[in-house]
């Protein structure tokens, strides 16, 4: 909303929402790589010990969520756009 009020109040005060919903599929086997790719779950963050725990309990809960080897996903993608008048 901050975001918001200070554009309304500025040269690009004609400001829109956009938001698009998508569900896909990634296959089950990339979610530790998923897991690892992000700054605070990458081994060199959280160290090799822990690092092998997430994946296993990764690897696990992969198996139990996955059909035919996928896991379905839902990501909401929003913009705020600002125009001149």
């Amino acid at each position: 909303v901050r975001h918001q009020a200070l554009l309304v109040d500025s040269a690009f005060s004609v400001v829109e929402g956009l938001s698009v919903v998508v569900r896909q599929s990634f296959p089950a086997a990339n979610l530790v790589d998923r897991a690892f790719s992000m700054s605070r779950t990458a081994p060199a963050a959280i160290g090799a010990e822990k690092a092998a725990a997430l994946a296993a309990d990764l690897t696990a809960f992969a198996g139990r969520v996955a059909v035919d080897g996928q896991i379905a996903e839902i990501l909401q993608a929003n913009a705020l756009i600002a125009r001149r008048l």
